[in-house]
């Protein structure tokens, strides 16, 4: 006798299936930027900063590709009187392949930089608390593609002020590889921002930052697969297809979850979920626990997948007559395999 079982797709946890602004911190606040090291040194006329944040950073703080409105930086310790000018502050983004600056740096990298914030006579009064985020919204959002990011700050024209301030920030694995600053007494120079002038800061320690960003949106298409069923050996599983598509060079993707109901008595127990980057399900390695999930009305395949614009996912279960509990496992291992 058959047995049928009909799964509709369900839905896509919500911190993917549509974009949504955040304000992740990227950085541990275990140490402090001060005097020369700092994005804004009060006692130079001019300073520039260069970070490189990679993309497997920032995915472990849970930003993937999307579109940033603003960043942060954390003043940790403030003046304790008057009020410092930096002057004009100008702030650039680039998306990069650049994993890690060259021990020889003396000058800004060659990327793409866009031009997001930009003002003049920028002041950090006295009064502010300690802990205060200093907050810089983009008049031009950044769109963030989900590799590695730079982030370049430019002040010139400061007013020469000796008052200490510190920001927080944390320790990186390699001395400079992350962190790149200049100072130099260049008046109102244009020309200084990100130029061989001045003297220069390589330290294993980077300025922690926070970003307001709206995550990306990913798409999903669902339907039977193209032949509906597939034989591995004497078994035979049928089979549902998920597209997803994004329009970011990366996303990750924490979890899928489906509504399955069974329409008569079966002897099918459990569902699997296979993907691969390329629509064909023989290339397929497990999507979340490759024993399985037992059928519900509310299956959720976890697993932090970092997926490229575009991903197949396949719930796969089997329609064998007189199936067995766990008897996909082979059949599914052997589709990976082929």
């Amino acid at each position: 006798m058959k047995r049928y079982l009909f799964i509709a797709f369900f839905m896509l946890l919500v911190n993917i299936s549509s974009a949504k602004a955040e304000e992740i911190v990227i950085g541990e606040g275990n140490t402090t930027l001060t005097d020369s090291y700092m994005p804004f040194y009060g006692t130079y006329h001019c300073n520039w900063t260069e970070v490189l944040f990679t993309q497997d950073e920032l995915l472990r703080y849970g930003m993937t590709a999307g579109t940033i409105n603003s960043l942060a930086l954390q003043l940790k310790v403030n003046a304790t009187s008057g009020r410092t000018n930096f002057g004009k502050v100008e702030i650039y983004l680039a998306n990069t392949d650049l994993s890690v600056f060259s021990s020889s740096k003396t000058m800004l990298e060659n990327a793409q930089y866009t031009l997001v914030h930009q003002q003049n006579s920028y002041e950090i009064p006295y009064s502010l608390p300690n802990n205060s985020w200093l907050r810089f919204d983009f008049h031009t959002p950044f769109a963030y593609e989900g590799k590695n990011l730079l982030v370049y700050i430019c002040q010139l024209d400061n007013k020469w002020s000796s008052r200490s301030i510190q920001f927080t920030a944390s320790t990186t694995a390699f001395s400079g590889s992350h962190y790149f600053s200049k100072y130099y007494d260049c008046s109102n120079n244009v020309s200084f921002c990100g130029s061989t002038q001045g003297y220069f800061s390589r330290i294993n320690r980077r300025v922690d930052m926070k970003f307001d960003i709206d995550m990306s949106d990913i798409k999903l298409e669902c339907s039977q697969s193209t032949s509906g069923i597939i034989t591995a050996g004497a078994k035979k599983f049928a089979v549902l297809n998920i597209k997803a598509t994004s329009k970011a060079s990366s996303t990750l993707i924490k979890d899928l979850s489906f509504d399955a109901k069974m329409t008569s008595s079966s002897n099918v127990h459990r569902a699997y979920c296979l993907y691969s980057e390329i629509d064909d399900i023989y290339t397929a390695d497990f999507y979340g626990s490759p024993s399985g999930l037992p059928i519900s009305n509310n299956m959720t395949f976890s697993q932090d997948l970092n997926i490229r614009t575009e991903c197949y996912f396949w719930l796969v279960y089997d329609v064998s007559e007189n199936a067995t509990r766990g008897a996909m496992v082979d059949a599914c291992m052997l589709s990976a395999n082929t």
